[in-house]
This record gives structure tokens, sequence and C-alpha cells, in this order.
């Protein structure tokens, strides 16, 4: 029970956005996962309707694939063609293969019989081909031969028909995964808008429920913000919120105005305290006045000093302005030596650009000779493999030529052996032996032609393996150096914001000194005036004293605005 409400108070004390964006995810997940448990049953089912239009096109090649093998076998029957027989037994490989890859794949009950009947037919029909064929070499059983293709063709008439039941079979499963697919979507569609429907309404009774709570802050937050304004600061510690880590903009707000209600007792409790400190003070002001009226007797004595060192400021003041006028020099010209500094900065991040992208060019067009260099090692290679396959053939000949030979000179011994009939085959046989003398000659000549052209190639796919080496090397050196550009380019970035600082911190000091300069000339006026006006003396030390009569006045009324401050505040409770 303390954990459920502590996951309660954990989840109420998270931010208003956070509970937003929560509600928004929890929705959108929900949405997002009937979504993917429909998409995953439509797809379920339209692999196996993709499946099942695969299957009806394999079994449609059966009888055409049935058909083939008895045409072939008529034609071997009637013209003794082999070539026929390579084609039936090709026919029938491919038959097998189209098996193969049905005997997984059919899935309804009515065409995996209908199938089992249409194998068995099929396998049936290639016994009596065979049988056919078999007997169909022998001329004593030319009876037999004809009796098995004709139940061969039999046999392909029933296959048709077991065909014709099979695609029939799968047409109609086609068409219940159909019926399954309409009724999958309908019941998706059917859900999600139960599903949309629900969320719909759990959003609107949250937001009900989530406005209640937040009248019911306002209203509260209401009602301490008008007892502050009735000055109705007294500060209670049950009123403040004991959770300080919360993230609810509410609870923050409220928790403000407590501080802000226990600030502002604090604040008036002070005020209170230093309004009676300020007319001590405002007491204590008045009779300092009359103290410095006395004191201001003693002032005029000092005058006369006053003058002599009026006219000591006057001569240093004017040798400041000699040291101004040499740092203002120095200035423009730190400012002239920045300013040339900035613009070749500038000079050599244009001429850095121009390095890089030249760089950069050079990188694309090695990149590029190393793409041809590869694809010309590519080609030598296959060539080097051509060399070898002409090679083999090359043997060929020569163990050709070297039995033609062998055959040539059996010929001429059988035509000695046959004396006066034989002499046309000698010569025959003596040609042929040329030839292939010729034709060992002429391969022996290929083979080396081939030996010298694989160790050119061989000689040329080790410079090029020399040469993408040297380009691979050329291009990391290319890219450190466009490294090193970047790195410059960088520190004239650095360069230049340092200068523009530099500039500006100059700039201030001059607008210091300008500054400077002005106050040292009101003051050397006010030396010199004062210096001037020494003379007058008495007259000042009048005014001086009719100053300190008008402050007395200003701190009376000090004191009574300190009184008026003390009422003021004691109209609010603390």
């Amino acid at each position: 029970m303390g954990n459920k409400k502590r996951k309660v108070y954990i989840i109420s004390n998270k931010s208003t956005r956070l509970k937003m964006i929560l509600s928004c995810f929890l929705v959108v997940l929900s949405m997002t996962l009937v979504s993917c448990y429909v998409l995953y049953k439509n797809n379920l089912y339209n692999l196996k309707y993709k499946m099942l239009i695969e299957n009806t096109c394999k079994e449609g090649k059966i009888k055409d694939y049935a058909v083939l093998m008895l045409e072939n076998v008529n034609d071997a029957i009637n013209n003794n063609s082999i070539k026929s027989e390579e084609e039936f037994k090709n026919n029938f490989e491919e038959l097998l293969s189209l098996f193969e890859d049905l005997d997984n794949t059919i899935i309804d009950e009515k065409s995996i019989e209908s199938y089992s009947k249409l194998k068995t037919l099929i396998n049936s029909l290639n016994g009596d081909c065979n049988n056919a064929l078999y007997y169909n070499k022998d001329i004593n059983k030319k009876n037999q031969c004809i009796n098995y293709y004709e139940s061969a063709e039999k046999k392909i008439q029933a296959i048709e028909a077991a065909n014709g039941i099979l695609l029939s079979n799968e047409v109609n499963y086609i068409k219940t995964i159909q019926e399954k697919i309409d009724k999958s979507f309908e019941n998706s569609k059917r859900i999600l808008f139960i599903i949309i429907t629900l969320l719909a309404i759990i959003s609107i009774l949250y937001f009900i429920i989530f406005s209640n709570k937040i009248e019911k802050k306002l209203s509260k937050l209401n009602r301490l913000a008008h007892r502050i304004s009735n000055g109705d600061l007294i500060y209670d510690e049950n009123e403040e919120i004991l959770n300080s880590d919360t993230e609810n903009e509410f609870d923050i707000l409220e928790n403000t105005f407590y501080s802000m209600k226990k600030s502002l007792n604090r604040l008036i409790f002070n005020v209170r305290k230093n309004v009676e400190i300020v007319k001590e003070a405002a007491n204590e002001i008045v009779i300092n006045m009359n103290q410095s009226k006395n004191a201001n007797d003693l002032s005029v004595a000092s005058i006369n000093s006053v003058n002599e060192v009026a006219n000591i400021q006057v001569e240093l003041i004017k040798d400041i302005f000699k040291e101004f006028n040499t740092t203002d020099s120095y200035l423009n010209e730190t400012i002239n030596n920045v300013n040339t500094l900035k613009n070749n900065v500038s000079i050599g991040d244009k001429s850095i650009n121009i390095g890089k992208e030249t760089l950069n060019s050079m990188i694309n067009q090695i990149n590029n000779i190393n793409a041809l260099i590869e694809s010309f090692r590519k080609e030598t290679e296959l060539l080097n493999d051509n060399t070898v396959q002409i090679n083999n053939i090359i043997n060929m000949v020569e163990e050709i030529s070297d039995q033609t030979n062998l055959l040539a000179l059996n010929a001429s011994i059988e035509s000695v052996r046959a004396g006066e009939a034989g002499k046309g085959f000698v010569v025959v046989s003596e040609e042929i032996k040329k030839l292939a003398e010729q034709s060992k000659m002429a391969t022996s000549d290929i083979s080396n032609i081939i030996r010298e052209l694989r160790k050119g190639i061989n000689r040329i796919n080790d410079e090029v393996e020399i040469g993408t080496s040297q380009i691979n090397e050329n291009n990391e050196l290319a890219e450190k150096v466009v490294q090193v550009f970047e790195n410059i380019y960088d520190s004239n970035d650095n360069i230049d914001c340092i200068t523009s600082e530099v500039n500006k911190k100059i700039n201030h000091v001059w607008e210091k000194i300008v500054f400077v300069k002005e106050k040292m000339n009101k003051l050397n006026i006010h030396a010199e005036i004062l210096s001037k006006e020494m003379e007058n003396s008495s007259s000042v030390a009048e005014e001086q004293f009719a100053l300190i009569y008008e402050v007395n006045i200003q701190a009376e009324e000090f004191k009574k605005i300190a009184d008026d401050l003390g009422s003021a505040v004691e109209k609010f409770k603390v």
C-alpha cells in the first residue's frame, strides 16, 4: 500500500508539461501497438497469398513439362534422336526441381491430396517413358515399346485432369485466404475504431480531472493573494508545501506564494527595526549639523592653504595632459598595427581556402586514378585467368595431336600390311601425321606466347600494386596537408578574434582616456576657479553656513518622513 501511494505521489509531482507528454505518449504507443499487430496479421496473409500465386504458376508448368516429356519420347522413338532423350531427362529434372519447391509450400489439405496423386502419376509417366526408350533400342521388342508409349499417353490425360483439380483446389484456397484478408481488414478497422473511441473517452475524463485540480489550485492561490493584498502577512508553518523538489508548476507557484509571504513578513519586520534606527540617525544628523556649523569657522582658516594646493594641482594636471597626448600617439600606432595584422590574416585565409580547394580537387583526382588502376588490375587478373583456360585448351589440343599422330602411325602400319590396297591410306596417314606435327608445333608456339603474356601480366600487376601504394601514400599526405590548412585556418580565426578583442579593448581604453581627459579639464577649470575664488573666501564661508542651515532643515524633514514610514508599516500584521 505504501509503495502504491509513493508511485501516485511521484506521478503527481511531475510537471504539467511532462504529464501531457506522457499522456500523448501512451495514446501514440497504444495506437502503434495495435497498428503493428494489424500490420503483422495482414503481412502473414499477404505472404500466404503471394506464396499461393507462385505455387499456382509452378503447378501450371507441371502439365507442360509432362507433355514435353512425352513429345521428346515420341521423337526419340520415331527418329532415334539422342538429343530428344537428353531433353526428356532435362524436362524430368525440371519437374523434380518444381516438386522440391512445392513439397514444403502447399498448405491446403485438398491441394496436398491432389498434389500427391499428380506426383505419383508423373513418376509413373517417367517409368513408362524410360521403359519405352529402353525397349526401343531392341528391334525385337518394338511392341513392348509401343505399349509403354500408349500407357504414357493415357497417363498424360490423367495428369492433365489431376493438374486441373490441383489448380482448382489452389484457386479455392486462394479465395479462402482473400476472404480471411478481407475479414482481418474489417476486424482491424473495428478494433482501431474501438481503441480510438476508448482513448478519446479516457482523454476527456483525464482532462476533466486535470482541469478540476487546476481550478482548486488557482482558488487556493487566489485566497492567499487576497490575504496578502489586505496586509495579512502572518506566517503559518503549516501552509508551506513539504516537498520542495516537486516539478509540478502549480505546486511550485503555491510554494512561491508562501515563500513571498514569508519574505514580506521578514521584510516588514526588518523595516520596522530600520525605521527606529532612521529616527535615531535623524536626531544625530541634527546634532552633527550644529557641530558642522562650528567647524565651518575653522575651515575659513584653511582656505589659504587650499589655494596653494589648487595651484600645485593645476601644474600636475598640465603634466598629466602631456602624458595623455603621448599615450594617444602610442594607441594610434597600436590600432594601425592590429588592423594591418587583421588584413594579413584575412588575405592568408583566402590563400588557405584556395590551397584547400586545390588539394581537395587533387585528392578527388587521385581517388579517380586509384579507381581506374584498381579496375585495370581486375581486368589483368581476368586476363590472367583467361590465359590459364587457353593454356588448358592448348594442352588438350596437344593431347589430341599426339593421339592423331599415333593413329596416323597405326594407319600407316595397317596400310603396309594391306599391301597394294592400302597405298592410298599411306598417303593419307602421312598427311595426317604432318598435320598433327604442325598442330603440335603451333600449340607449342602458342604456349610460349601465353607464358610470356602471363609473365607480362604479372609484371603489370606488380607495377600496379606499387603505383597503388604510392597513390595511397600521396592521398594520405594530401589529406594531412588539408588538415594542416584547416588547423592554420582555425588559428587565423583565433587570431582574428583576438585582434578584434584587442581592438575593442584599445577603443575602450581610448574612451576611458577621453573621459578622464574631460574630467581632468573640468578639474583644471575648477582648480583655477578655486584658486581665483580663494580671495572671496569669506563669501564662500557664508554660503557654506547657509548650506549647513539648509541641511539641518532637511534633517528635520527626514525625521518626519521616518515617523510617517513607521506609521505605514504598523498597518501590516506580522
